[in-house]
Formats: C-alpha cells, sequence, structure tokens
C-alpha cells in the first residue's frame, strides 16, 4: 500500500468535515445520525493516526545513520 501525507491529510480533514457535520446534524434534532457520522468521524481520524504513524516510522527507518554508526558497520 502506498501512503503519503497527503493521504493522511485528506483522511484528518475528512474526519473534521464529518464532526463538524455531525454537530450541525445533530443540533437539528436528527441524534442517530449525527451519532453514525461521528463514527465514521472517529474511523477517519484513527486512519489519520495509524497513517502518521507508519510515515514516521518508515523516516525512522530510512533516516541516514550517524556516521559514528555507519563505520562501525
Amino acid at each position: 500500500m502506498d501512503l503519503t501525507l497527503n493521504d493522511v491529510l485528506q483522511a484528518e480533514e475528512y474526519a473534521q468535515d464529518m464532526a463538524q457535520a455531525a454537530y450541525w446534524v445533530e443540533q437539528d434534532g436528527q441524534h442517530a445520525i449525527a451519532s453514525d457520522m461521528r463514527m465514521v468521524s472517529r474511523e477517519y481520524r484513527i486512519r489519520g493516526i495509524e497513517g502518521r504513524a507508519k510515515l514516521a516510522l518508515l523516516e525512522q527507518q530510512i533516516a541516514p545513520l550517524p556516521n559514528s554508526e555507519a563505520s562501525d558497520l
């Protein structure tokens, strides 16, 4: 799976938009729909968090070794 920072940002933006929409739907009295929307928002927020964690791990794995450690290899 190819994961980019743009994918992470899109998931986070979608989560925020869905949460904001859920607020207004709840204000309109549609509590069940708002609850479902918040659940979807949480799922996308989790995707964003997982994506950031995967990218951070990848960045750590491909980071060049400091000179002292590289010479030990």
